[in-house]
């Protein structure tokens, strides 16, 4: 038999437990310039796939950082409360000027940080990666799914109302 799940944010959506930051803010230098957010993978965009992923996994809203994606912004209608579309200052500047500015704009008290080039993601692989990143609930505020080594590659996922090293917000 298999070892019950903890509960974490499956539906956290409904009770604004959960947001997610996209990084697509990249260069695309190794693929010569290449929007690489907007490339086409199994008839969908790469940031599609992951905005898609974040609304299945239960997220309330999801912040894109870097260029405006108005091929994004049916998908809002998916998140209770929208996909929000802001930009680091300076624009490209880099995924930690990315993430600080994401940061800025989440509101719950879970965030996954997610990278815009992972086509394969699944909302079940956001839910399980959450799992694992709060065994004792989603309450507890030293929750890190790197304690876990679950997860996918190019996704994080921890309480949002600490910092890492226990100070409260960001």
């Amino acid at each position: 038999m298999a070892p019950e799940t903890p509960a974490v944010p499956p539906g956290a959506a409904r009770t604004g437990r959960l947001d997610a930051i996209v990084l697509a803010g990249g260069r695309g230098a190794r693929l010569g310039g290449a929007d690489k957010p907007a490339m086409i993978v199994g008839g969908g965009t790469l940031a599609a796939a992951v905005v898609t992923a974040a609304a299945e996994a239960g997220a309330g809203r999801v912040v894109m950082v870097g260029p405006r994606r108005p091929e994004l912004r049916p998908l809002s209608a998916r998140l209770p409360a929208g996909l929000l579309e802001v930009r680091e200052d300076p624009a490209g500047s880099g995924p930690v000027p990315a993430l600080r500015c994401g940061l800025a704009h989440v509101r719950a008290p879970w965030v996954a940080v997610l990278a815009a080039d992972l086509p394969f993601l699944r909302g079940r692989q956001l839910t399980a990666l959450l799992a694992a990143a709060a065994p004792a609930g989603p309450d507890d505020p030293g929750a890190s799914p790197a304690a876990s080594g679950a997860g996918a590659p190019g996704a994080a996922g921890r309480s949002s109302s600490t910092t890492p090293d226990g100070r409260s917000g960001w």
